[in-house]
């Protein structure tokens, strides 16, 4: 029962502080535009993303590292704990050679020989890279640090933690806009400044907290390092393989519909990227926990676990969807004033995407729990990436834009139910139930945006008074249907005891 409190409490820290960011990030974003310049703004965005281009070989090592060291959390041994945070970064350690390697031969060729800036700002933009990757470089040691504080569930401290770097970050716009000196390579410096006031943080609280957050000097287990190196090798395959299809897509979508459709697809993406970040506490609120379990071979929580966050992950996603999906062109409208073409369509399936996208979430988190991954990893990989051919031909065969996501979906249904299979043969996992459960909640979905569909048609404007009646009828189904259908009597009585002590 304490584990679940955690869960909850970590979850409703991680919800609010997403909220909290999410405006905080698109007003940033607003302001920096307006004193940076459209200019410099744009020199930054691309430095940057050139910078990016190297994280997907951190990601896969994040990724091991925190399975490793969840796994020796849960057997209690402090110094195992130790001899594998120790190990864990020196693999970072090693990476951030490589990366450096790569970021000051083809990255810098890519900057001065590829990216079209202009002449007179090559200074600027060079600077601007250099803080960039040594922001990058820096943040890559912390890898260790950040997976300890997930290991053990703190995840009030990051909730407060990126509020006030967030709130830093919009700070550092306006000292920039009064600074004399180049407002670029300035704000470059303050951003790096910043990404390392957050390290410094993470490790003293790291330092502080945790017994076995300490680098053991003359400690070198080769068997380990290589077992973190090779884990991270076949998670890096599916990094690439995600990568591949957004990009795959993004290509093809080019080809047949030219820079106003690659405009609604960079819209879809940020769709994408604020509903996924919604789902994505909750499970990570669920992850340690998930792992701990198979750790100490405890099945029943383990099996619990995994249905109960693709429940709730499901419930998150439907909150999101059922205004959006109802209302897509009136939202895009008041974004945007003036949505381009495709983009109301490659929103809305996007959230169908998102939601089978956070189904499925648990089952990999389990499936990198129990370990043996190298046949999952390479076959997810190559059921996403079919998805490109597949929507190519069906394009050329004159069908509309529209089926590179209904594709991208289609292969996310097929990688899900491979995912579950996958579980219940190196595990004790219950498919049936996790399968009845996944058509019970497409079923609640389904009824939820056909009632707001009916509401809408009642209300018969195109207005607000639209909106507000087809999202009301909709949540309110939604928190009956969840209420009734989607959780049994134990957890419907913890959620009226805690209303209870709030009321009291």
């Amino acid at each position: 029962m304490g584990d679940n409190k955690r869960i909850a409490k970590n979850a409703i820290a991680l919800y609010l502080r997403t909220l909290f960011t999410i405006f905080i990030s698109l007003f940033t974003s607003r302001v920096l535009l307006l004193k940076l310049g459209e200019e410099d703004f744009g020199i930054f965005s691309v430095v940057g993303g050139v910078a990016i281009l190297f994280s997907f070989l951190s990601n896969s090592l994040a990724t091991a590292t925190q399975r490793y060291l969840t796994l020796s959390l849960s057997d209690g041994n402090i110094q195992r704990y130790k001899q594998v945070f120790t190990t864990s970064l020196n693999c970072y350690l090693a990476i951030c050679i490589v990366i450096f390697l790569f970021a000051e031969t083809i990255g810098l060729y890519l900057v001065n020989h590829v990216l079209n800036i202009p002449q007179e700002r090559m200074v600027a933009a060079n600077c601007a890279y250099q803080f960039a990757m040594l922001s990058f470089l820096i943040g890559m040691t912390n890898g260790p640090y950040r997976a300890s504080i997930i290991a053990h569930e703190k995840f009030t401290y990051f909730a407060w933690t990126d509020i006030w770097v967030k709130i830093c970050k919009l700070a550092i716009v306006y000292i920039m806009a009064v600074s004399p000196w180049d407002k670029l390579i300035v704000y470059s410096a303050l951003f790096m400044s910043v990404s390392l006031l957050q390290i410094i943080s993470d490790k003293i609280y790291c330092h502080y907290k945790f017994n076995g957050c300490r680098y053991i000097i003359k400690y070198w287990d080769l068997t380990l390092f290589k077992s973190i190196i090779t884990f991270s090798g076949l998670s890096l395959v599916r990094a690439m393989a995600d990568i591949g299809v957004n990009q795959g897509n993004n290509i093809i979508i080019n080809q047949f519909g030219g820079t106003i459709a690659s405009a609604s697809f960079g819209l879809a993406n940020q769709v994408w990227g604020t509903t996924t970040g919604f789902f994505i506490n909750v499970q990570a609120a669920f992850n340690p926990q998930i792992t701990k379990s198979w750790g100490e071979h405890n099945n029943s929580r383990f099996n619990s676990l995994i249905i109960l966050s693709s429940k709730f992950s499901s419930y998150m996603v439907m909150f999101i969807a059922l205004p959006l999906v109802i209302n897509m062109p009136f939202v895009l409208g008041v974004w945007l004033r003036s949505a381009p073409m495709y983009a109301t369509d490659f929103c809305t399936i996007t959230i169908f995407s998102c939601y089978v996208s956070a189904v499925t979430g648990p089952v990999k988190t389990a499936i990198l729990a129990v370990g043996e991954i190298k046949r999952y990893m390479i076959v997810s990989s190559l059921i996403l990436i079919i998805c490109v051919p597949a929507s190519y031909i069906a394009l050329k065969m004159g069908c509309s834009l529209i089926v590179v996501y209904v594709m991208r979906v289609c292969f996310q249904m097929i990688e899900l139910f491979y995912c579950a299979r996958y579980l219940k043969g190196r595990a004790d996992f219950d498919f049936k139930k996790y399968i009845l459960t996944l058509f019970i909640n497409i079923a609640i979905l389904g009824s939820c945006l056909g009632f707001s569909y009916f509401a809408k048609w009642i209300v018969g404007s195109r207005g607000g008074w639209s909106v507000i009646a087809s999202t009301a009828a909709g949540w309110i189904l939604l928190l009956i249907l969840v209420w009734r259908v989607g959780m049994d009597s134990n957890q419907r009585q913890l959620v009226l005891k805690q209303i209870k002590k709030i009321r009291n």
